[in-house]
């Protein structure tokens, strides 16, 4: 099995489907910042600098005017429309696809593809947000319109703590993350 991994798209899906193109995987991860903006009141969830805040490639997709030739798993990274995604996370019993072949895997968990199994855990780290409830997040979203704010893409120590918890005694083949681990790049 081939797997091509992408981080970063921000919004730029065509871009993303050359490089599938050029590759030919049979399955492809996302890493988050996939920025999956369908119009501008979605552009509305999304915590980035006014710059590079606007609509891209999605819509094309939305509409069913292009399509993804291989199934893509998505995190969400900072960068992301929380609000529509919050719609789509399969934690809440939300239908995980967005469009036929791209699937968000939702804030955190364990899925199987093709006999991997795959541990993932959406957004970055905060020190002033990790102890807060991810229920908190979620209620400060719901309360506001998901408008555009950094706390809503971080991830909080109870999501942590339940993944670890739920890779207990299994075998992790690949784990997927917005985050770099600490440490990481000093080696």
């Amino acid at each position: 099995m081939k797997i091509l991994a992408i981080g970063d798209v921000h919004g730029n899906f065509d871009d993303m489907v050359r490089l599938i193109e050029t590759f030919k995987p049979d399955l492809c991860l996302q890493v988050g910042d996939l920025e999956p903006v369908r119009d501008e009141a979605a552009l509305t969830q999304v915590a980035c600098p006014e710059k590079y805040r606007r609509v891209k490639d999605f819509p094309a997709y939305c509409s069913g005017e292009k399509e993804f030739a291989v199934p893509i798993y998505f995190i969400a990274g900072n960068h992301e429309p929380y609000g529509y995604l919050e719609d789509y996370d399969d934690g809440f019993d939300g239908d995980p696809w967005l469009v036929p072949n791209l699937c968000y895997l939702g804030r955190w968990g364990l899925t199987e593809h093709a006999g991997l199994t795959i541990a993932f855990l959406s957004g970055n780290y905060s020190e002033r947000d990790y102890t807060i409830p991810s229920a908190k997040r979620r209620g400060q979203g719901e309360a506001t319109g998901w408008r555009a704010n950094k706390s809503l893409g971080h991830f909080r120590k109870d999501e942590v703590d339940g993944l670890i918890n739920k890779c207990r005694g299994r075998k992790i083949d690949i784990l997927l993350t917005h985050e770099w681990p600490a440490g990481l790049i000093d080696r």
